[in-house]
């Protein structure tokens, strides 16, 4: 789209700053904190973007195929990421070959369909996992288990119109209106090539902004048809994230204008001067956020690592519970079960009994496993901090606590490390 290498370094720098989407979602790369499945698929889905890119160019219809397919590769990072994406990739499709193309409704509806079995065929691996360990699950009463989603799922997720209100800020506001603005001014501006990225981009964005309306209305009018009882939607509508993908096509075609032998007088120290004066805003907002606050958003900040600067982008408390669980990893029974933070699963490699942050993964896994978390979280949040919380990791099956809470010296203190503490749990008594 923009082959300046200055402006392209540029829109890269821009694609992976952090952002935080309403939903306590992410968008970009930064430090190891941002390394996430769902950062792995906003990388790679690059590819089959520039593939359906290159579809709009004409005459490429098997471009649409390929894009489909390697998307549903992509996606086996984060399969909900990529059927929200796919989704709204099959809609904005069919509009453009109908729109744009001028093709007719039965041939675009047979490649749009073509198109969605390809991303089937990609993601196939997931979908079959899937379907093998939903086959297993052990059956549930719909009603208690839709009435206990709430208890880990934020009422964001289950309203899309909640959702929407977080992109009423300043940031969102700049971010989705700015290109939107500067797409509309430049599209008589731009060549016939460009304009169809415009209009592909347009419509993804149109697509993606409405998919979780879709999501949600579809999954409860199948629960009130009594088809299915499925509880998905509320993952899918975080794919609303997505939206960039359009906006940030949108920027491309705008850098690509104005790299253009018709703008190209002075350009190219421009570019560069953007780019290293990006990469210096991130040094100042990590290392100075006081003296250049409007630096110090995570956009900016995380684009270079902290090893290049002075900054600590998280607490020491988090550097705490890393030697915390350092020393349970190599000092307590590799068959000891936990009650404390999700984090022990992995840094520590013990199982834990009870924890919020897991409990998500069981909605989809295991259902009724997840009403017994439910139904423990409801007695948990009504138990007073201390020992009647440790008198509930024992019913539970836990040996160990770590945590932050003090104990009314019925259980043996283990170690400190500053603010937390590894207590070893005494028996209940019978």
């Amino acid at each position: 789209i923009c082959k300046n290498v200055w402006f392209s370094i540029l829109l890269t720098l821009v694609a992976r700053g952090v952002l935080w989407p309403p939903g306590n979602e992410i968008w970009g790369m930064g430090d190891i904190l941002f390394f996430l499945p769902r950062s792995v698929f906003g990388a790679l889905v690059a590819l089959p973007l520039l593939l359906f890119v290159k579809a709009t160019q004409g005459g490429k219809k098997m471009l649409w195929l390929w894009g489909s397919l390697v998307l549903g590769l992509v996606s086996n990072y984060h399969p909900i990421s990529g059927v929200g994406v796919m989704f709204a990739m099959l809609v904005s499709m069919f509009l453009f070959l109908v729109l744009a193309d001028k093709s007719k409704l039965l041939p675009a509806f047979w490649l749009t369909v073509a198109a969605g079995l390809c991303f089937a065929l990609g993601i196939g691996h997931f979908v079959w996992v899937f379907v093998q360990t939903s086959l297993h699950q052990q059956a549930v009463d719909p009603a208690l288990f839709t009435s206990l989603v709430p208890e880990r799922i934020s009422g964001v997720f289950l309203n899309p119109f909640a959702l929407y209100k977080g992109y009423f800020s300043a940031q969102w506001l700049i971010l989705i209106f700015g290109p939107l603005i500067v797409s509309a001014w430049l599209y008589n501006r731009v060549p016939k090539p460009q304009q169809r990225i415009l209009q592909l981009s347009g419509l993804f964005f149109i697509a993606m902004l409405v998919a979780p309306l879709f999501f949600y209305y579809a999954e409860v009018a199948l629960r009130q048809l009594k088809i299915a009882n499925l509880n998905v939607a509320f993952q899918l509508v975080r794919t609303s994230k997505y939206i960039v993908f359009g906006l940030y096509l949108m920027l491309a075609v705008a850098m690509a204008q104005l790299a253009s032998k018709r703008w190209r007088a002075g350009i190219f120290p421009i570019g560069m001067l953007l780019c290293f004066g990006f990469i210096g805003s991130s040094f100042l907002g990590k290392s100075y956020p006081k003296k250049f606050p409007m630096f110090g958003f995570d956009f900016f900040r995380g684009q270079i690592p902290d090893a290049l600067t002075k900054a600590r982008y998280l607490p020491q408390t988090y550097q705490h519970l890393d030697s915390a669980l350092a020393w349970i990893s190599t000092n307590t029974p590799p068959d000891a079960t936990f009650a404390g933070s999700s984090q022990i699963r992995g840094g520590a490699k013990r199982s834990v009994v009870f924890d919020y942050k897991g409990a998500s993964m069981l909605i989809e896994e295991n259902k009724s496993a997840f009403i017994s978390w439910a139904k423990n979280n409801i007695v948990f949040e009504k138990l007073q901090k201390g020992q009647p919380r440790f008198d509930f990791y024992k019913r539970l099956g836990a040996e160990y606590v770590l945590t932050q809470e003090d104990s009314s010296n019925q259980e043996e203190l283990v170690k400190t490390f500053y603010e937390w503490k590894l207590y070893k749990l005494k028996p209940l008594d019978n």
